[in-house]
């Protein structure tokens, strides 16, 4: 089905630790500004105006410019310049400020809406911004987790993308600009090159900022005071405008930076300037709801998860109401976003198999009176493999594993209202196998629709929908809580025969509680003969919902706003009556969550810290790789290093010479290619015999240790490793455990990591595709002239001697661009002059004569390759194809030079 929904929902991103709740702030809608308004923000008078923000890059449609008209009815404030050194410093800690008048930079896109949430306080106003824990260190924050952004508040913000294009449009001048072609690759203090006519500095260059909005793709529509994306995509992608000192004056204009920016991503050029002011009536991007796609967010991480639930092995299904879809939510995948199998059945109490596989599921919801189908389909994206119970009626189907181990559902002839007990009794319970994706013969268990669950003697059981009743091991049927209104009944799954259920407030739960309270206010928890036992309270503002058990101290529950609306999953534990919310959206019913097996080992490390790199972040791709390697190290014989070109150009399954493994990272130059040879490679791949490294040249521009710091960042598996040495002295075999187990529990890891490392993209890829020009440069090609490259081979030099020692070759492989860089002085996409490249090539090249374990690749030559566009993906780098091509040409090589070709 196809749905047209206006998204609304919350913005959320992971946790890692806590703040308090007094970080949390409502906001008044009439507040304003305590004294005069700062002078160094200009009134932008928009009422009434429209903008238009458009985009070249497009998924399925490269050549089309597509554009988004928004209307503004209202009025803001905008910052003259971007926020400086000097006014940043009064709130937050600076990284690299030479100048207090400079935009501040290296600041995430945490860091910019803390920095507003905080001069908002200092003024006298609310925030526009709420969360519930962020992680910082010293300089950055890099994790946020329940992020919501309240456009009604009237406090300082970041600028919404059509706000920043607005203000911008207000005479767009690149000659008022500090661009690659005068700013000499450094920042210049603000507003210090012309301003525009509302007197606005900087917009088109100095530094690129930071803007409110998600990355979508614009659709040629019309929207009213836009807000960007409802929901982030795949990778969490955030909106920055304008150019930067890098920047080429021709390619100012754009919507996303050349690498990947999620609000945890830093620079040099990328800042920041704030805006002022209340959106009325705001709205987020209207989108199509698709298989793949849904309107919902998670407000956690899977190491959250983890930490709650023992293990990454955790799946959520729950139906998302407005679609009628069955939506889940795998921890254990690489992609841990909220997912839907959008097709015509109605779905409703999902039920995750017990090995985690498949999800069952009914036709009609608890207390409606009508024609309902059982249904198991695969807990995959495509819903695979779908089964339907060939009964007349089946409803609120449950897994139970027997004492014999055969698996069976368990399921009602209705979930209608059970008061009446003649009506009640007319219907029943049963019980049918299934294996092998099919269902066995139903057994009839008893009478009586007891769809809140049957305990492991076939024989207790309970329900309820207007009753609580209780089927007694002695086959006897109860009505407990004093024949008071109960609902949403749960029986524990540990074998404690333990229910919970919600109220709507009654006398009974009232005198237990020992205060008055709401409907649905309280999970109330029963023991096995009705004896109330515990209570516990709902969140400030919201109810309880569809309540279920999942452990013996864990409780799925809904959260339900005050105006009705079922809008988060949570997690409930019993034994501290804490909450846990794990994700947020529209209409969310009938959570299932289930928690597979934790691995155990014996090891002596920490857990906590031992193989702890892949956090479940996409932005984290040296991380994800890291436990597939120490799985891989007994075995592999090849490893390839270097950056995104080899990430997508180096394909493992197309080697037949050996094992190999992709260990390329982004960002990447020839400083992160030793660090990780030196200290993961060299010292723990036993049969190593061949080392393949990218030589990206254009790259070679960062001082020693950046970009080493920005893969590892703080991440506890890298600094456990530092801090024990990297295992060259104490005994591998620990750490080697903890990454097996890890991988146990991340598929993701063991499928695309191992085998695939080229990503599939579509056959309409090219060298220009996706807009690119193959003629921008980013940055300058000067950098090279003060020789920074020399470090650089100087690294080089020091991996083939390491290598050498080894008896282990090194093929150095120049990946290649498009050749519409040999029509420009740059060697590629990030520089340096084509003469030096050429200078540098031959020099590296000559090494052959010093270094016998080397060998040359280039299969650039500076342009004049045979990579036709249909093997590209865009300007420098290859598509699967391609990858394929390059990586059976590095095949022969190993043949020729390599051991098993001399034997």
């Amino acid at each position: 089905m196809n749905i047209r929904l206006l998204l609304f929902t919350s913005l959320c991103f992971s946790l890692f630790i806590g703040c308090s709740n007094s970080e949390l702030y409502a906001f008044a809608e009439n507040q304003s500004i305590t004294g005069n308004f700062p002078v160094e923000f200009n009134k932008v008078s928009a009422t009434g105006k429209s903008v238009k923000i458009k985009d070249t890059k497009q998924e399925n449609d490269s050549d089309k410019e597509l554009s988004l008209i928004v209307n503004f009815t209202y009025d803001f404030y905008i910052e003259k310049h971007e926020v400086t050194c000097k006014e940043y410093s009064v709130y937050r800690k600076t990284k690299s400020c030479d100048n207090d008048s400079l935009p501040v930079t290296n600041v995430t896109y945490i860091d910019a809406i803390l920095f507003a949430n905080e001069k908002s306080k200092d003024h006298g106003l609310d925030t526009a911004y709420s969360y519930t824990s962020v992680t910082c260190d010293e300089y950055n924050c890099t994790k946020i987790e329940g992020l919501s952004f309240q456009p009604n508040a009237n406090a300082y913000r970041l600028p919404t993308e059509a706000e920043w294009v607005f203000v911008a449009k207000q005479g767009w001048n690149t000659n008022h600009s500090w661009h690659a072609g005068n700013a000499k690759s450094t920042p210049h203090p603000v507003c210090s090159n012309g301003q525009n006519k509302i007197s606005i500095c900087d917009m088109e260059g100095n530094v690129t900022e930071w803007v409110n909005d998600w990355l979508n793709t614009i659709k040629d529509t019309t929207i009213t005071n836009y807000i960007g994306a409802g929901t982030p995509n795949a990778l969490g992608e955030r909106v920055i405008k304008g150019g930067n000192y890098r920047t080429a004056e021709k390619s100012i204009d754009s919507r996303r930076d050349v690498y990947t920016v999620t609000s945890s991503t830093t620079s040099d050029y990328l800042g920041f300037r704030l805006a002022y002011g209340q959106i009325s009536e705001a709205e987020y991007f209207q989108s199509e709801l698709t298989a793949a796609d849904l309107p919902t967010n998670l407000t956690i991480s899977a190491a959250t998860i983890r930490k709650k639930t023992g293990t990454f092995k955790t799946k959520i299904a729950f139906r998302h109401d407005i679609s009628g879809s069955l939506a889940f939510v795998d921890f254990s995948s690489g992609d841990i976003s909220p997912l839907a199998v959008i097709d015509t059945i109605n779905t409703f109490h999902p039920s995750i198999s017990p090995d985690g596989k498949r999800v069952a599921f009914c036709t009609s919801p608890e207390g409606v009176n009508g024609q309902s189908q059982v249904y198991v389909r695969d807990l995959n994206i495509k819903g695979s493999n779908l089964v339907k119970l060939d009964v007349e009626n089946a409803s609120i189907p449950r897994w139970k594993v027997l004492d014999s181990k055969d698996t069976v559902i368990i399921y009602v002839t209705s979930a209608a209202n059970n008061k009446y007990e003649p009506s009640f009794m007319s219907k029943s319970t049963w019980m049918v196998p299934f294996s092998d994706g099919k269902f066995g013969e139903p057994k009839k268990l008893f009478d009586g629709a007891y769809h809140g669950g049957v305990a492991d003697d076939l024989k207790f059981a309970v329900t309820g929908s207007t009753l609580l009743r209780a089927r007694t091991s002695d086959s006897k049927d109860t009505i407990w809580y004093n024949s008071e209104q109960a609902c949403n009944v749960s029986l524990a799954k540990d074998g404690s025969k333990r229910t919970l259920f919600l109220d709507f407030g009654g006398k009974t739960g009232r005198k237990f509680v020992g205060k008055d309270y709401d409907v649905h206010e309280q999970i109330l928890i029963a023991d096995s003969t009705g004896k109330l036992i515990q209570a516990i309270p709902a969140p400030k503002g919201y109810t309880f919902d569809h309540t279920e058990w999942v452990t013996g101290n864990l409780i799925a529950t809904m959260l339900t706003d005050q105006e009705g609306s079922h809008k988060k999953i949570a997690l409930v534990d019993i034994t501290d009556s804490s909450i846990l919310e794990i994700v947020k959206g529209d209409e969310l019913w009938h959570p299932d969550i289930w928690i597979g097996e934790a691995s155990k080992t014996d090891s002596p490390l920490d857990q906590d810290s031992a193989s702890a790199y892949w956090l479940g972040n996409d932005d984290e791709l040296l991380a994800s790789k890291m436990s597939a390697f120490w799985a891989i190290t007994d075995s592999v014989e090849i490893v390839a290093l270097g950056s995104s070109r080899v990430s997508l150009g180096f394909t493992p399954i197309a080697l037949t010479y050996g094992v190999s493994f992709n260990m390329a990272t982004i960002p990447n130059d020839m400083d992160v290619i030793l660090y990780l040879a030196e200290n993961y490679v060299f010292p723990h791949c036993k049969k190593l015999e061949y080392l393949v490294v990218s030589l990206d040249l254009d790259l070679w521009s960062e001082e020693p240790g950046i970009n080493v710091k920005r893969n590892i960042l703080s991440i506890p598996g890298f600094i456990y490793d530092i801090n024990h040495n990297f295992w060259k002295k104490e005994n591998a075999s620990y750490i080697i455990e903890a990454s097996n187990l890890r991988l146990s529990e991340q598929d993701y890891l063991m499928g695309y990591l191992r085998t695939k490392g080229a990503v599939k993209v579509s056959e309409e890829n090219s060298w220009t595709f996706n807009g690119h020009n193959p003629n921008v440069v980013v940055g300058d090609s000067v950098w090279s002239d003060n020789n920074i490259y020399e470090t650089a081979l100087q690294q080089f030099k020091e991996l083939l001697d390491m290598a050498k020692e080894r008896d282990i070759k090194v093929l150095g492989v120049v990946y290649p661009q498009s050749p519409e860089f040999a029509k420009t002085g740059a060697f590629g996409r990030h520089g340096m002059r084509r003469s030096t490249a050429t200078k540098v090539l031959e020099r590296i090249a000559n090494l052959q004569s010093t270094y016998p374990n080397f060998i040359f690749m280039d299969e650039n030559k500076m342009g004049d390759h045979d990579y036709p566009d249909r093997l590209a993906y865009d300007y420098d780098h290859l598509n699967v194809y391609g990858g394929y091509k390059i990586t059976a040409r590095i095949d022969a090589i190993l043949w020729k030079h390599g051991k098993k070709e001399e034997e």
